[in-house]
């Protein structure tokens, strides 16, 4: 269990962002949320301490023959504000020890609860019409703010091999193959780009370890 309280002398946290409706005759519903006193609207809500609270729960276990099964759970949230994190994860893996080699496979999970998600929703699916004035100013205002929510939803299958080298340090050699769902913050889109969304594609990671 680890928490932490982070205080910002000289800037608030957003609690969340107020919603301004459009006066008429721009049409009923139609309106933006409050990114920054840049734009009219009622006061956007801040603290200025915040409280993040991390759980995670592992189990490690060997069996005969070389076979070691890993998990692990991890629960982030942050309170005081409903654009901080919220998400819950783990991963287990596989492993068995033959030789001087350990090849393993593991299956990660990430996910952020309904509260930040329902939030990133509504900023990035709120775009005002080019005919209203500054729309695109506060369009880009509302997704630059989504973005920063932390949001993620994604899994990760990965199959690997550690091999003890004569040196004494472990080199490693893995692929591993990552599927996005809505979205995922551990993603950056290049500027302009639309967020990568239900895709799938893969990595390979290659590392040299040494203790001492």
């Amino acid at each position: 269990l680890h928490e932490a309280r982070t205080t910002r002398k000289n800037e608030a946290t957003p609690v969340d962002y107020p919603f301004v409706p459009l006066p008429p005759p721009m049409g009923p519903g139609l309106g933006y949320y409050r990114m920054s006193e840049q734009f009219p609207g009622p006061p956007i809500e801040s603290v200025n301490t915040i409280r993040n609270q991390v759980i995670t729960l592992g189990a490690d276990h060997r069996f005969d023959d070389g076979w070691r099964l890993t998990a692990e759970l991890a629960r982030n949230q942050q309170f005081r504000t409903r654009i901080g994190s919220n998400t819950l994860g783990g991963y287990v893996a596989l492993s068995k020890d033959i030789g001087d080699f350990t090849p393993y496979i593991s299956f990660g999970q990430l996910t952020t609860s309904s509260i930040q998600m329902d939030g990133y929703r509504r900023l990035t699916g709120n775009l005002l019409p080019p005919v209203v004035p500054g729309a695109a100013q506060i369009n880009a205002a509302q997704r630059i703010g989504a973005e920063s929510i932390y949001v993620a939803d994604q899994s990760t299958w990965a199959l690997g091999s550690a091999w003890r080298t004569p040196l004494g340090g472990t080199l490693k050699l893995e692929h591993g193959s990552v599927r996005i769902g809505e979205v995922s913050r551990l993603i950056d889109a290049p500027p302009g780009q639309p967020t990568p969304q239900h895709r799938r594609f893969g990595t390979w990671t290659l590392s040299y370890s040494v203790a001492y």
